[in-house]
């Protein structure tokens, strides 16, 4: 009896041992990745199987920034700084890469001009009517220009229903640098802010046909009244802009260049 239980425990021992030498981690594999064109910062979804228990992420050869894991088959990373190549997954599984990665630099640009102000006098206002109040000055702003990329919701800065269109749309770029001029024109006592490309949190949105772009007439600021709309081209280096910002019957009208 005592043989017998000792053999059974021994094929039961062995058994275990063999069933757990059969369990193998599964190796990941990468389906696609979105956006292609990323630079620092920017998110990526990463879509495929058995990214569960992923330790590793990178992007060209440099690791993510940082990532989530949301499931077995999706992983949202953050690109560090980085270099094109190829997205890297790695688990105890092994490792699996997909080539097609893209990483480009962004440049802060800085612009000087001439802006004008004016004061219609009501609201709503038409393009006929007479200001009742007229200023220029030399003015100074900064922007960078980034891809398209609708994971970024913290640069994409967007409210529905504007945003949500442009900030989907890989055709748009973003113009980064939206805010409220710091300046004010004074009428009757009564303060009237103004739109402006500053170096701000926000964003605007523009379409480029080759060196040229147009800025489509929507609202950049969250929860705003203010519209915007614009053109301008990038040639050779050099930005040039011209956007207009209305507010209930003021306006702002700016042309700049970069340095």
């Amino acid at each position: 009896m005592r043989k017998l239980f000792h053999a059974t425990f021994c094929l039961l021992l062995l058994s275990t041992m063999a069933c757990k030498k059969k369990i193998v981690k599964p190796v990941p594999v990468i389906d696609s990745f979105q956006p292609l064109s990323v630079t620092e910062n920017d998110p990526v979804k990463i879509t495929g199987t058995g990214f569960t228990g992923t330790t590793e992420v990178s992007f060209g050869g440099v690791p993510a920034k940082s990532f989530r894991i949301f499931s077995d088959s999706v992983i949202m990373a953050v690109v560090n700084t980085g270099a094109s190549g190829s997205v890297v997954v790695t688990n105890e599984g092994g490792t699996a890469s997909k080539a097609g990665f893209d990483y480009y630099v962004a440049e802060w640009y800085t612009l000087t001009g001439v802006s004008t102000r004016k004061v219609m006098g009501g609201w709503p206002y038409y393009d006929s009517s007479p200001p009742i109040y007229t200023s220029s000055f030399n003015d100074t702003c900064r922007l960078m220009i980034l891809k398209s990329n609708p994971y970024d919701s913290s640069r994409n800065g967007y409210s529905a229903p504007d945003y949500l269109y442009y900030a989907t749309d890989p055709a748009y770029s973003r113009l980064v640098g939206i805010g409220f001029d710091t300046d004010f024109a004074v009428i009757n006592s009564m303060k009237y802010s103004f739109l402006t490309f500053n170096g701000g949190p926000r964003v605007a949105y523009a379409l480029f046909n080759g060196q040229q772009f147009s800025i489509p007439r929507h609202r950049p600021l969250f929860y705003s009244n203010y519209d915007i709309k614009g053109s301008g081209s990038l040639i050779n280096g050099k930005l040039q802009l011209y956007f207009k910002s209305e507010y209930r019957g003021t306006i702002k009208e700016a042309n700049m260049v970069s340095e």
